[in-house]
């Protein structure tokens, strides 16, 4: 691990860890700025590392529990697109903080007055779409790569990156269905209406 990766990684660690602390007294004492503010620390320590992953290509996940299995290190794409992950999420935890802390109700307040629209559900399954195509594409570039030699085989890499073909499919449908959902909805519900009365009536 190089300077500028150690350091990275110090730091959004450290950030996080400061949020978790910062939540959980917030929470303690029921204070909705203590505990938005930590959630964003937190957010922002999660997309701090998945920068790191980004510049450095690589993303790396030891295991906490087991101290005899080596860590998982993805390299080159597969590692720039781990990093990408990262900042997504760390964005959301970012967007759920700010809610918690500054808007009345909180981010629950926030979602009760967007749900109900066609587009935030166009959002929502689009947008997991996109993960599972990305967690998909990893699967495909890696393989079992990022295995214990000892362990991985060919029949399980071919098995991974077959797997990881059937998320790119099934992630594709769901930005698609997403596509539909959010901005033609009444046309999306007649497509699925006929679908069923077809899929129904053959049956």
């Amino acid at each position: 691990m190089d300077t500028l990766e150690k350091w990275m990684w110090r730091i959004s660690l450290a950030i996080f860890l400061a949020g978790v602390g910062i939540a959980f007294v917030g929470d303690r004492v029921s204070n909705p700025f203590l505990l938005g503010a930590g959630l964003a620390s937190m957010g922002f320590g999660t997309a701090l590392s998945g920068l790191q992953s980004v510049i450095t290509r690589k993303a790396e996940f030891v295991p906490w529990f087991n101290t005899y299995r080596p860590a998982t290190t993805y390299t080159g794409l597969s590692g720039v697109l781990w990093g990408i992950l990262f900042i997504g999420l760390g964005g959301l935890m970012v967007v759920a903080g700010l809610a918690t802390a500054f808007v009345p109700g909180g981010w629950q307040s926030v979602l009760d007055s967007v749900v109900m629209g066609p587009l935030a559900w166009g959002l929502l399954i689009g947008g997991s779409g996109v993960v599972v195509v990305i967690l998909g594409l990893i699967r495909v570039i890696s393989g079992t790569a990022f295995a214990n030699p000892e362990v991985g085989t060919r029949l399980m890499d071919v098995g991974e990156r077959l797997g990881g073909l059937v998320m790119l499919v099934l992630g594709s449908v769901l930005i698609l269905a997403g596509l539909v959902a959010g901005l033609a909805p009444q046309a999306g519900a007649a497509v699925l209406l006929g679908w069923a009365k077809a899929f129904l009536g053959g049956g």
